[in-house]
C-alpha cells in the first residue's frame, strides 16, 4: 500500500502522513450499520429493515453512549445485538442456560443445542473490562456479519457475567465484537483472542487489511434514544460519503490496543502538552474522553473552566455519576478542545462535539480520569470518532482520521436562557430529579468502558 508522505525523516512514530484515499477505495468491501440500542428484539428489527446498500449491513446509536450491530452465530442462525468495541479483541455472547440460571443478564442468549456447527473447545476464558467481567468457554461456531460468513469462527459462550456487566447488559444487547489491533510481537497474550476482521483478512473476504468507523450523532434523529442510522463500519476500504478531506495517518505504537502518540491537548488557543510517553488509544467502545487524572484537574480542566469564568474547578457530584458538570447557559462559551497527535495538526472538538445533556438545565463535559494502572495510557472514545471519520490500517499500521460528514452535534434545549458573556462564578453542586433527567443513564461513562482493564 502506497502513501503520500510529507517530511518522511519526521519523528515517524509521531508524525501524520497524508494517505492517497484511492489506497482505502476498493471494489471489495463489506458496509455495517451502526445503531445506538433498545431492547434487542426491536434493534434486530430496526437495524435489519435500515439494510438498503447492496452487500451491508446496520449498526444503531444508544443516545450517543454506544454503538451496536447485529451478528448471527450458528446453523440455522441465530442473531444477536453486540457492542462494537475497538478496545478489546474476543468476540463473546451469553449462553441461553446463563440467562434462564440468572447469572447473565442478556437479550436473548445462544442456544448451543440448536445448532449443529457448534465445537465446544473448552478452554476457559476470562475478560476483565473498565465495565465488568465476563466468563466462559471458547467455542468455534459459524459466524455471519453483513454478507461476510466464517465457518468456524472462535468466541466465547459466556457463563458468567459480574454485577457490573450485568448492569451493562439489561437485557437489551447480547454481547460484544472485539476489533483491536493485537498483531504487535509484545501483545498482552492475556488479552489477545481471534478477531473476526483478522478471519475476514485470512478468509479473503476482503482486499485489504483496513477497517473504517462513521458514527452519527442522535441529534440528527431529533435527539431520540434508538438511532439506527448510528453510522457505518466498512471492512476492506472506505465510504467516500462519509468523509471530506484527506485522511491523515499517525503509526501504531501500541502492540496490541489501536494506540497512536498523543503529544499534547489545545484548550482555545493554549497548548497544554503532554509527558512523554502518552498513548491516545482510539476505543470506539468507550463513550468518553479517559485521561490521567493529574492531567486532567490541574490543566485540562482548570484550563476549561478559566474560559467560562469559573473558579476553581467545582466538584463532581454523585447526582450527576461523578462528572463534571457546567450551567447550561454557559455552553457556547465553552472553549474549543483540540488535539494533537505529534504533527501540529489540530483535531478540533467544539462545544456542540462534547457537551453532554444531563437535565434541561444541567450539561455534562465528557473529559474523565482514567484509572488506567498505566498512566500514559489515555481513551479517546466516541466523542472524538463522532467528529473524525477513523480508519484502521492494519498494513501500517496505522490510526487515520479525516473529517466526518455526520451529526450536527449537541443542540441546547430551547427554554435554556443563553449566557454568551462569561461570569465568574463559585463552584456549586446541585440536585436533580428522575424526571428531569435528560440522559437518563446513570454512571454512563462506567456503563460504556468496554475496554479491557
Amino acid at each position: 500500500m502506497q502513501y503520500k508522505r510529507a517530511s518522511l525523516a519526521l519523528v515517524a512514530l509521531a508524525a501524520g502522513s497524508r494517505a492517497d484515499a484511492n489506497d482505502y477505495i476498493t471494489d471489495k468491501i463489506m458496509r455495517v450499520s451502526i445503531t445506538k440500542a433498545a431492547p434487542s428484539q426491536d434493534l434486530i428489527q430496526g437495524v435489519d429493515a435500515a439494510v438498503v446498500i447492496p452487500g451491508g449491513a446496520s449498526l444503531a446509536d444508544l443516545k450517543d453512549v454506544s454503538y451496536y450491530s447485529v451478528i448471527s452465530l450458528g446453523t440455522p442462525a441465530q442473531k444477536f445485538t453486540v457492542l462494537v468495541d475497538t478496545g478489546s479483541s474476543a468476540l463473546w455472547v451469553g449462553s441461553k442456560a446463563c440467562n434462564l440460571a440468572g447469572s447473565c443478564n442478556d437479550a436473548e442468549g445462544f442456544d448451543p443445542d440448536a445448532s449443529s456447527t457448534f465445537v465446544d473447545l473448552a478452554v476457559a476464558k476470562s475478560f476483565g473490562y473498565g465495565s465488568g467481567t465476563i466468563s466462559g468457554s471458547q467455542v468455534q461456531d459459524t459466524f455471519t456479519w453483513g454478507d461476510y460468513t466464517v465457518p468456524k469462527q472462535d468466541w466465547v459462550l459466556v457463563n458468567n457475567e459480574d454485577a457490573s456487566a450485568q448492569k451493562l447488559q439489561k437485557k437489551q444487547v447480547d454481547g460484544l465484537v472485539g476489533l483491536a489491533y493485537q498483531a504487535g510481537q509484545n501483545a498482552n497474550p492475556n488479552y489477545k483472542f481471534p478477531t473476526v476482521i483478522e478471519s475476514f483478512i485470512k478468509n479473503n473476504l476482503i482486499q485489504k487489511p483496513v477497517f473504517s468507523i462513521w458514527l452519527n450523532g442522535t441529534s440528527d434523529n431529533g435527539g431520540q434514544s434508538l438511532f439506527v442510522d448510528g453510522g457505518e463500519i466498512v471492512f476492506g476500504g472506505v465510504d467516500p460519503a462519509h468523509y471530506k478531506g484527506d485522511i491523515v495517518t499517525y503509526k501504531v505504537i501500541d502492540p496490541y490496543f489501536w494506540g497512536i502518540s498523543l503529544s499534547a491537548i489545545q484548550v482555545g488557543k493554549t497548548s497544554l502538552p503532554t509527558a512523554s510517553g502518552v498513548t491516545a488509544i482510539i476505543d470506539s467502545g468507550t463513550s468518553f474522553i479517559y485521561i490521567e487524572s493529574n492531567y486532567l484537574t490541574t490543566q485540562l480542566l482548570p484550563a476549561i473552566y478559566s474560559a467560562i469564568g469559573i473558579s476553581p474547578v467545582p466538584a463532581t457530584s454523585p447526582t450527576y455519576g461523578n462528572y463534571q458538570t457546567v450551567d447550561c447557559a454557559l455552553v457556547p462559551s465553552l472553549p474549543d478542545v483540540s488535539f494533537n497527535f505529534g504533527d501540529g495538526k489540530l483535531y478540533t472538538l467544539g462545544w456542540r462535539d462534547y457537551v453532554i445533556p444531563v437535565t434541561s438545565t444541567v450539561c455534562g463535559l465528557p473529559f474523565v480520569p482514567s484509572g488506567r494502572n498505566n498512566p500514559n495510557e489515555w481513551l479517546v472514545g466516541d466523542i472524538f470518532l463522532r467528529k473524525f471519520f477513523t480508519v484502521f490500517d492494519f498494513a501500517g499500521p496505522y490510526v487515520g482520521f479525516a473529517e466526518s460528514i455526520s451529526s450536527k452535534g449537541f443542540q441546547l434545549p430551547a427554554s435554556v436562557p443563553v449566557q454568551t458573556q462569561p461570569v465568574l462564578q463559585t463552584a456549586t453542586t446541585g440536585t436533580k430529579s428522575g424526571a428531569e433527567s435528560v440522559l437518563g443513564l446513570s454512571g454512563l461513562a462506567v456503563l460504556f468502558t468496554s475496554f479491557l482493564w
